[in-house]
């Protein structure tokens, strides 16, 4: 499941992460954005078809039709403007499977993470020397 799917960049990449891992997976884009909907569904048409669903509701409202193995999330948006608040992921732990676990880093360090509220900040002192003000 993909969380706060805005306009699929990580739905594109988690197609594309099975696609170089040899597997089949089926994907639940969720987004409340209307009009990022549109572009997601853009996509599905064009490009991903059935092995993508998308959600056009809020993530806190949603009924799963099953549980996730993983869920990805980018968790404070591209500005870390917290678009997608850690409050929202934690009510999605109800989709999991599993547990999570937490964790801090980049993606391209870590593969998949769940960051807790704060996490940030020791991200951005362990990156950078000191939290902005």
């Amino acid at each position: 499941m993909v969380l706060g799917a805005g306009r699929g960049p990580l739905v594109n990449a988690s197609l594309r992460a099975a696609r170089q891992a040899d597997r089949k997976i089926t994907v639940y884009a969720i987004e409340k954005n209307l009009n990022a909907v549109v572009t997601l569904q853009n996509w599905r048409y064009e490009e991903w078809g059935d092995q993508v669903t998308v959600v056009p509701c809020d993530m806190r409202e949603w009924e799963a039709p099953v549980r996730a193995d993983i869920i990805v999330s980018e968790l404070l948006g591209s500005f870390g403007d917290n678009e997608l608040s850690p409050e929202c992921l934690d009510g999605a732990q109800r989709f999991l499977k599993g547990t999570s676990r937490p964790g801090v880093g980049r993606g391209s360090d870590r593969g998949l993470i769940r960051a807790q509220p704060g996490d940030w900040a020791l991200h951005w002192e362990r990156e950078w020397g000191g939290v902005p003000s």
